[in-house]
């Protein structure tokens, strides 16, 4: 015998169906976030760790850079060339090796450049100090730099009304070149830091840099950004 369902009950059916298509189609329309996290460390050939998972999925998005698209935890040949076409893509580095250069590794400089790109939040790590909470406060011919630090460490701000130019240095140290005026903290290690710059121009924007560096000489730098001193 078919029982012949009230209005009511139509109605429950009906908005059942429709609730349960909105969340297919939902699930079908969300971003994959497969970089939701940054990479928390440098990392060289041979590396085989979850930081070298998280690069690999990141770099998978671009076949242009990571054409094989492996995801393996083992920082081997092919995750080197995809890192040295990143490095080449972004004006990082282009020549050299990974131990004259940098070039195929991921030091300070690329690995600014990827968690700026990638905006998660990197988690704690023994080796490179982490930059966090960067703020800016102008005047007419000054501007306060500050900034936290989950180590101990000494820092530097590199300034210039051009554009900062970052360099990876000697692959083995994982040292980094920045252009640009310096403005140093004192010599004290400390994990919260200020930095202020005087005889600025009224009214420029000035490009910066944080570079800071730990007891162990681990060295993390900022990516380029920019501020405006007031009129």
């Amino acid at each position: 015998m078919t029982k012949t369902l009230t209005t009511v009950e139509r109605t429950i059916v009906a908005a059942s169906a429709l609730f349960a298509l909105s969340l297919i189609g939902m699930l079908f329309m969300l971003p994959v976030s497969a970089h939701a996290a940054s990479i928390d460390r440098q990392l060289d050939p041979g590396d085989n760790n979850a930081s070298v998972t998280t690069l690999q999925t990141y770099l998978a998005l671009d076949t242009s850079i990571y054409p094989e698209g492996l995801v393996t935890g083992f920082y081997g040949v092919l995750t080197t060339s995809a890192v040295q076409r990143f490095q080449c893509a972004y004006s990082i580095i282009c020549t050299g090796s990974v131990v004259t250069t940098g070039y195929g590794r991921v030091g300070p400089t690329t690995l600014a450049s990827i968690n700026s790109k990638m905006g998660g939040v990197p988690s704690a790590d023994t080796q490179v100090p982490l930059i966090s909470s960067v703020g800016v406060s102008t005047g007419s011919n000054t501007a306060n730099i500050s900034w936290n630090t989950n180590q101990m460490t000494q820092g530097v701000v590199r300034y210039s009304i051009s554009p900062i130019v970052l360099s990876e240095g000697n692959g083995i140290s994982g040292s980094v070149g920045v252009s640009g005026d310096t403005a140093l903290t004192d010599s004290s290690f400390r994990a919260s830091q200020n930095v202020l710059l005087s005889n600025l121009q009224r009214n420029t924007q000035y490009y910066y840099v944080v570079h800071t560096t730990n007891a162990a000489g681990h060295v993390s730098v900022t990516w380029p950004a920019t501020f405006t001193t007031k009129p």
